[in-house]
């Protein structure tokens, strides 16, 4: 039986800076696709730093069965404009939109022009497709698809997701340049550092995320883990890890498994990174996840006004995170956090109450514009799509001008524009100039849990990258 041939193409994110994130989703599907058999070819724009024409001079280099796209619903302009060039220069083939921007894929079909959309996990609906292809069978009963029907878009029943993790294969690293991903120094002071997930979904539902997995939570099993850390070790020499998960660690006996998987196999020396929620740690997670090489814990703090984080549905208190703080300080490991600025509801008031937290534990970071992204409940809420339409008109403008998360798209708040934008310049500036002695212990902290070494050479890169890459509209960083 004869193979489908197939393209995916990594779209780019910021050209303006170096490439951070090998796209861990498109590698898994594939790693799916290569072990059924199928030829698949990698286009990696985001990886390679590709121009637009670049990308458009390489689309007709071999004949494809079938060419697939997506990303997250910042990739939507640019992939307006490439389903186009598909479409010039593979025009036999059948082309795939998926991922994040495929939230609402009415949108997406009147815009793009893709003839169909892979809802939610793509794996099992991507090997269908391809087997489809192959086959020269038709589309339209395979589970988790969206496309144009005669009387509008159409769509399949719903696909489930996977429920074991490990039925898939390790993502096929080998077909992007993870060198190019890597080498971009992070956190860890290394340029080096390899990105990983472990698991899928989140339990919690904040009014301003979207989980493309659904609800609840799946873990692939920790020797899979282990097996693939081992891949960046040897294979790759990965000096430092960066583990992905939306929230690391919301299992926190699955979190002690995985750190006695690290000792035990000598992984330990490797330093390592994750994201988690406050409310899942205590000293004794703490303590074994140090022991296990874990440097810094990215929390989602997102404001330090109890009031806003009941109506963002944190289900968290402004202690409990201070504590937590605390306690991974006393354990050597570096808390750090993202905030989020402009939410409904946010007044002065809570402006300031987020600076004193900040200031009170050491929490020297920018702010997040309060961004409606589609499918969250943010989104959905009708004075939200009010505002929206106000400004752009349609969704497929504002689904355009979502391009970068620091940017500014949408005012919600009472303030005015110019007075909400001077507002959030003066916090960040109180965040960020913390007294002396507070960036010192923040210094110090840094010195204990990577070495005085590592820390001088991250430091050392860092300043020379943000000193050669430009700021992102209005004054913000790129890379937020």
């Amino acid at each position: 039986m004869s193979a489908a041939s197939v393209l995916l193409i990594n779209p780019p994110i910021r050209l303006n800076s170096p490439p951070t994130s090998v796209p861990v989703g498109l590698a898994s599907i594939a790693a799916v696709l290569r072990r059924a058999g199928h030829r698949v070819d990698v286009l990696d724009a985001n990886g390679l730093r590709l121009s637009f024409e670049q990308v458009r001079g390489r689309l007709g280099e071999r004949r494809y069965d079938l060419v697939a796209a997506g990303g997250l619903i910042t990739t939507y302009k640019y992939l307006k404009g490439l389903f186009g060039a598909v479409r010039e220069a593979q025009s036999g083939a059948l082309r795939v939109i998926g991922g994040g921007v495929c939230v609402d894929p009415r949108v997406v079909l009147a815009n793009i022009d893709a003839d169909v959309c892979v809802l939610g996990e793509g794996e099992h609906t991507m090997g269908e497709l391809a087997a489809a292809c192959r086959d020269r069978r038709d589309f339209r009963s395979i589970a988790g698809l969206a496309w144009r029907g005669e009387g509008g878009v159409e769509l399949s029943p719903p696909r489930a997701v996977e429920s074991d993790l490990d039925r898939f294969p390790m993502p096929a690293y080998d077909l992007f340049p993870t060198e190019l991903y890597h080498r971009t120094v992070l956190y860890s002071g290394q340029a080096n550092e390899a990105r990983l997930i472990t698991s899928r979904g989140c339990p919690w539902r904040c009014t301003f995320c979207w989980h493309i997995f659904g609800p609840g939570m799946r873990f692939r099993g920790i020797e899979a883990v282990m097996e693939e850390v081992r891949y960046f070790r040897r294979r790759e020499g990965a000096a430092s890890l960066l583990f992905a998960d939306e929230n690391f660690t919301a299992r926190p006996s699955r979190v002690l498994e995985f750190c006695e998987a690290m000792c035990r196999n000598g992984f330990h020396r490797i330093p390592w990174m994750c994201s988690g929620r406050a409310d899942t740690l205590d000293r004794r997670v703490l303590r074994q996840m140090r022991r296990a090489g874990c440097y810094r814990i990215a929390f989602g703090v997102e404001s330090g006004c109890q009031r806003l984080l009941d109506a963002m549905n944190k289900r968290i208190g402004v202690e409990q995170m201070a504590e937590t703080f605390r306690l991974c300080r006393e354990c050597n490991i570096i808390p750090g956090g993202t905030l989020i600025f402009g939410v409904p509801g946010e007044d002065e008031a809570s402006v300031a109450e987020t600076v004193r937290f900040c200031r009170a534990n050491r929490l020297a970071t920018g702010l997040f514009f309060a961004t409606p992204f589609p499918g969250t409940e943010l989104y959905n809420d009708p004075p939200v799509q009010r505002r929206i339409l106000a400004r752009y008109g349609t969704k497929d403008r504002f689904f355009e001008a979502l391009g970068d998360v620091v940017d500014f798209t949408v005012n919600l708040t009472d303030w005015g524009d110019e007075e909400m934008l001077r507002i959030k310049r003066r916090a960040e500036a109180a965040i960020k100039h913390q007294p002396p002695l507070t960036m010192a212990s923040i210094a110090w902290a840094s010195v204990r849990s990577r070495g005085l070494r590592r820390t001088a050479r991250w430091y050392a890169q860092w300043l020379r990258q943000r000193l050669a890459r430009p700021a992102g509209r209005n004054g913000t960083p790129p890379d937020g």
